[in-house]
């Protein structure tokens, strides 16, 4: 009864054999009886785009001992593939167990988690606003939007974010981090300036930019910084 409505199912695999023992979980975690499986390979159960990853990762085991987890796709009783989370340690002789863990609803989430986040970033890059989040002590870049690269030219791998004092126009530099040591002091506080910042192709950009105090908001963390280039009105 406790393996039965257990999270995990295993199967004792043999490279010939296919499946020689399963668990009493294969029906709670596969939708099927145990019995189902016996005999079975892994081509007759396994995604076909998953069925050389699984093999691989049994016969890692068979010489190490252990391989995975590794997330594949296996028959279910619902006649659809699910997601499953695999591990397989080798056992005696030729013999395996993998043990499957369903992530389908895990996998899901993040999966949308991930479309979200691209999604988000895509529209940001079409921003007219740079965003960024500065760390509550003032010393680095946690988040910078994307459309930072369209309109200033710095991408993250120019490691933008710890050098940020770098970009500020030397005249600038000390009026700006006194508003941002002034507003982090103050929850909720905010300011406007406009600051000159240096483009990746090495001209000055006017940004008219307001921070606000955000620390304490738990997605945030720190003082977020919105900015608009307002070069070309300066030079009218």
């Amino acid at each position: 009864m406790v393996l039965r409505h257990s999270a995990d199912a295993a199967m004792l695999l043999h490279p010939t054999d296919g499946v020689v023992y399963a668990s009493p979980a294969m029906e709670h975690v596969m939708g099927l009886e145990p019995e189902t499986f016996l005999g079975l390979l892994a081509g007759e159960w396994i995604h076909p785009d998953d069925v050389e990853a699984a093999i691989e990762q049994r016969r890692v085991a068979m010489h190490t001992g252990h391989s995975g987890p590794i997330e594949l796709r296996g028959r279910h009783g619902d006649g659809t593939y699910h997601w499953f989370e695999a591990e397989w340690w080798h056992v005696v002789y030729d013999h395996t167990v993998i043990h499957l863990r369903d992530v389908t609803e895990r996998r899901a989430t993040r999966e949308a988690t991930a479309r979200h986040d691209a999604r988000l970033r895509a529209l940001l890059r079409d921003s007219a606003e740079i965003v960024v989040i500065v760390d509550p002590d003032g010393q680095r870049l946690r988040y910078t939007s994307s459309s930072a690269e369209r309109l200033l030219g710095w991408t993250a791998a120019d490691g933008m974010g710890p050098r940020w004092p770098e970009l500020i126009h030397p005249d600038d530099l000390q009026r700006l981090t006194t508003a941002v040591d002034r507003v982090t002091a103050t929850l909720g506080a905010s300011f406007s300036a406009e600051i000159r910042t240096r483009h990746r192709n090495g001209s000055w950009l006017m940004l008219e930019m307001r921070a606000t105090n955000l620390i304490d908001d738990p997605l945030i963390g720190g003082i977020v910084v919105r900015a608009h280039d307002i070069t070309g009105s300066h030079q009218l």
